[in-house]
């Protein structure tokens, strides 16, 4: 695996916790996990690993993707399952409609 897709996965999993499709005991573990994974989004850290540090590696623009994936997750008009997570349909649909092959990547990572 090279790196960019280690780091495309990291923020592929970043956007799953923030959007709930992770295993956790309860809904309160759920909810924690959630606030962490939005402020590691909002955060303005380029150290490695940090939210802005992987968009740069990825050649992403951070803003961009917080602004489509605030919107996505904050919409009360988005298709969520039981669970109260935003379906997976709409997190691929995050990525739609970006013309660069990064975006693209990180999409079809998100189908997988």
């Amino acid at each position: 695996m090279d790196e960019r897709r280690l780091w495309a996965g990291v923020l592929i999993q970043a956007v799953k916790d923030l959007a709930g499709y992770i295993v956790v005991p309860n809904k309160r573990e759920r909810a924690r996990v959630q606030y962490f994974a939005r402020l590691w989004f909002a955060s303005d850290n380029d150290e490695i690993g940090s939210f802005l540090w992987i968009c740069d590696q990825l050649e992403l623009e951070p803003s961009w993707i917080r602004r489509k994936m605030f919107a996505l997750i904050n919409s009360d008009q988005v298709g969520r399952d039981g669970a109260g997570r935003v379906s997976l349909l709409r997190l691929q649909g995050l990525f739609d409609g970006a013309d660069h092959y990064a975006v693209d990547r990180v999409s079809d990572l998100l189908s997988a």
